[in-house]
């Protein structure tokens, strides 16, 4: 087997941003050794604000690309816009009953609305 040590410029960028999130740890420890030193608790500050925003951002961008994969999926949609709805919760297929009958369908849930739809 061959075993490639070359890495893209993509996978070279990830370790950097996965670094930034370890920092505060980093910055945690230092303070227990020197608890008065404030550039230690002002830079554990900022770099667990970092961290935050960073990870939402991670999330944010994760659910639009839930959403535009949902909205690839769909037929007559008619312009509708699916990113108007909020997040994607959860999707999965449910049975609707009427009288002794169900019916199969499929049911995107958002923050804001379920949409159901016929497979």
């Amino acid at each position: 087997a061959v075993v490639s040590t070359q890495s893209t410029g993509k996978d070279l960028l990830k370790v950097p941003a996965q670094r930034i999130l370890k920092y505060h740890l980093l910055l945690n420890n230092l303070l227990k050794e020197c608890p008065t030193n404030y550039s230690l608790q002002e830079g554990l500050r900022v770099m667990r604000n970092l961290a935050s925003f960073i990870n939402e951002y991670k999330r944010n961008v994760e659910d639009w690309l839930a959403t535009k994969a949902v909205e690839e999926r769909l037929q007559n949609l008619d312009d509708e816009n699916l990113f108007s709805y909020g997040r994607l919760l959860k999707d999965g297929e449910i049975q609707i009953k009427k009288g002794n009958r169900a019916t199969k369908r499929f049911a995107f849930l958002f923050e804001k609305c379920i949409l159901i739809c016929k497979k």
